[in-house]
């Protein structure tokens, strides 16, 4: 018996969906036999057989299926395959007497970590899955810890949108190096000049405000069906986290945005978070994001993509690196990476790569709306 395991077929995604399975169960396949094919986020790609014998697949068009996991097994002789059969049919009725059936990833994980049958049986399902699994032992763990300490609301919340995301989102992520060395001493000035603490988390702001009519669908949503949804105007989640957990109040930018605006609103902002007195209205969804990072050393990250968004802007703190002047002396300059997490259903690598340089010139020659006119 030869297991037949799921390739990588694309860099951006863990868990495939099955398309079609081009054989029966039972069927004689040769040597390099298309035997299914499997989606991903950009293609759909045909799996060739890597054996020749008697097949038999673990899985139904239409199911996910994640890299590395068997698709089928191929049996060199009918015998063998019977005897295939007949075993598992064993197995099966013993699950049965036993009040439980593991699928075929739960009994791999129950062996390797010596999971006893009391302890399945004190699930009390039926069917027992890996992740069923992963909260016993978790559970055992926690039970044995007398230090254990209940999730507060805003962590578990913080999770329920990730793993939303990360299940709904085929997500793709962009990296770009922008020299902010001049936007950094801008920066300093202008908060000297007007006593507020302005950083490049309010500049982005106004900068994505500014490039919303060129590009419509960065601040679009996915609905049903391959269409996505406009926003009338841009709508903007910046993260703060205080004592009291993670925030996304947002900016809304019905009108032109500057930065002498938006300072004062993200300064309210970081008032109100100090006593967590946010009003609804703060918080109402935003149509993009942006993950700001200031702790030190913390060069990029990669963020999600929140559901009913497409986009997300992630920024750290400027890092100092040497580099030549144009008389070839060595200077110190300030750079900041640029990440964007984006959906790969709404926008492409070329699009983003655009939007992200968009903004990265915008920095660069601190080209966005200041003051009031």
């Amino acid at each position: 018996m030869r297991e037949i395991k799921v390739p990588q077929i694309n860099a951006n995604d863990a868990t495939y969906i099955i398309n079609e399975i081009y054989f029966q169960n039972g069927e004689f396949v040769h040597e390099q036999d298309i035997i299914a094919s499997i989606g991903s986020s950009k293609a759909i790609n045909e799996l060739e057989c890597e054996f020749e014998g008697f097949i038999h697949f673990l899985k139904n068009s239409s199911d996910e299926i994640d890299i590395g996991d068997i698709l089928a097994y191929c049996f060199d002789t009918k015998e063998e395959y019977d005897k295939y059969l007949s075993d598992s049919k064993k197995q099966t009725n013993q699950e049965q007497n036993i009040g439980y059936s593991l699928t075929k990833p739960a009994q791999k994980f129950a062996k390797e970590n010596n999971i006893s049958q009391e302890q399945i049986l004190s699930l009390n399902k039926k069917i027992i899955k890996t992740e069923d699994l992963q909260t016993l032992i978790e559970n055992t763990v926690n039970e044995e810890n007398t230090s254990t300490k209940k999730l507060s609301f805003n962590q578990i919340q913080s999770a329920s949108a990730v793993i939303q995301s990360h299940k709904e989102i085929p997500q793709a992520f962009h990296l770009i190096k922008t020299d902010c060395t001049k936007c950094e001493k801008f920066l300093k000035e202008y908060s000297e000049q007007t006593g507020i603490i302005t950083g490049f988390s309010e500049v982005i702001t106004v900068i994505l405000s500014e490039l919303f009519k060129d590009f419509p669908q960065f601040f679009s949503r996915y609905v049903k069906e391959n269409k996505i949804e406009y926003a009338p105007y841009p709508i903007i989640g910046t993260t703060t986290d205080t004592g009291f957990g993670l925030f996304m109040p947002t900016v809304k930018c019905k009108n032109k945005m500057t930065l002498e605006k938006v300072s004062e609103i993200m300064f309210d902002f970081k008032m109100k978070s100090t006593d967590n007195s946010f009003e609804a209205e703060d918080l109402a969804p935003g149509n993009i994001s942006i993950s700001y990072n200031p702790k030190k050393n913390i060069i990029s990250v990669v963020p999600i993509v929140f559901p009913n968004q497409c986009a997300m802007v992630s920024v750290c703190s400027p890092i100092k690196e040497l580099s030549f002047d144009a008389d070839k002396n060595i200077i110190e300059k300030s750079f900041l990476y640029l990440g964007l997490a984006f959906d790969h259903r709404v926008i492409n690598g070329s699009n983003a790569m655009e939007f992200l340089t968009k903004i990265s010139e915008k920095i660069e020659n601190v080209d966005f709306a200041i003051n009031e006119e």
